[in-house]
Order: structure tokens, then sequence, then C-alpha cells
């Protein structure tokens, strides 16, 4: 029995070193397929973070420029609207002035003049031949010069609004064809 117990013990310790031995084994592989994907998940997030700083880059980049861009936008309607302002205040001159041309030929005194003014406009409309005639002969042809002065207000006024060229013959609003004087 002794022999049979000393027997069976060695069978017990052989089976138990094989199968320690095949965990080691096991283990070993686990081990090393655990660095391994230790190792690949490391470089995986050393890329994602590397991708997360260049598009942060990009993004403040293009931040950046939009920024620059909505600056220049302001900046340029800024300019924009002061040109315009300055455009309504010489509009506004020249047609004070314009008011004043007409107004001035032909009479003495102011409530004379208001009165020939609309007398003119109410008796002789500006989209006929025989009313421009009347009117260059009783304002000594002082009128196609306002005319003129006028057009080339409105046509700079919308050439300025719109940034187009305007073509040589248009009409104005007055329905006459005029030929523009600069281009």
């Amino acid at each position: 029995m002794r022999l049979n117990c000393v027997n069976l013990k060695e069978v017990v310790e052989q089976s138990l070193r094989a199968e320690l031995d095949g965990l080691g084994q096991k283990y070993g592989a686990l081990h090393k397929m655990y660095t391994e994907l230790l190792v690949e998940a490391q470089k995986k997030l050393e890329d994602a973070n590397e991708e997360l700083r260049h598009s942060d880059k990009e993004h403040v980049q293009k931040t950046m420029a939009l920024r620059l861009a909505l600056k220049r936008a302001q900046i340029r309607l800024g300019s924009v609207e002061k040109a315009l302002e300055l455009k309504n205040k010489e509009n506004a001159e020249l047609h004070d002035i314009c008011g004043q041309l007409i107004e001035a030929p032909g009479s003495s005194s102011s409530s004379n003049s208001n009165s020939s003014s609309t007398t003119i406009r109410r008796n002789f409309p500006l989209r006929t031949t025989k009313a421009r005639k009347k009117i260059q002969q009783h304002m000594g042809g002082t009128f196609f010069l306002i005319m003129t002065i006028a057009h080339e207000v409105c046509r700079l006024a919308r050439y300025n609004l719109h940034k187009t060229p305007w073509p040589k013959h248009h009409r104005c609003d007055h329905g006459r064809e005029f030929v523009a004087l600069s281009d």
C-alpha cells in the first residue's frame, strides 16, 4: 500500500506539474498577448490624441480666419455706410443747388420765384418736347444743365448702390433717355 501511495503521489505530482507547466505556458501567452494589446492600444491612443490636437489647431485657425473675415466685413460695411451718407449729403446739396438754379433765372423775389417755378412745373410737364422748349426759352438754357446734373446724380447713386455699370443710353425715373456724360 505504501508503494501504491508513493506511485499515486508521483502520478499526482507529475499531473500537477504538467498542469502547472500548461498553465504557465497559457499565462505566458496571455501575458504576451496582453502586452501586445496594451502597446497597440497606447499607439492608437497617441494617434487619436495627435488627431485631436491637429483638429483643435485647424479649428483655432478657422475660427481666427472667420473672425478676421468678419472684422474685414464690418470695416467694409462701415466704410460703405460712410460713403452712402456722404453720397446722400452730396445728393441733397446737388438737389438744393438744382432747386436754386431752377428758381433763380427770371425772378426778382423769392415769392415770385416759388410761384413761377410751380407754374412752370404745373404747366409744362418735363416729358414733352414742347414743354422742354418753353422751359428752355423761359430759363435761358439752364434747364438742360440742371437735368444733366440731376441725371448724373441719379446714375451715380444707382451705380454706388448696385455696383454695376450702367449702359451709355438708359432711362431715368422720369422716362427720358439720356446719354451718360462719363463712364
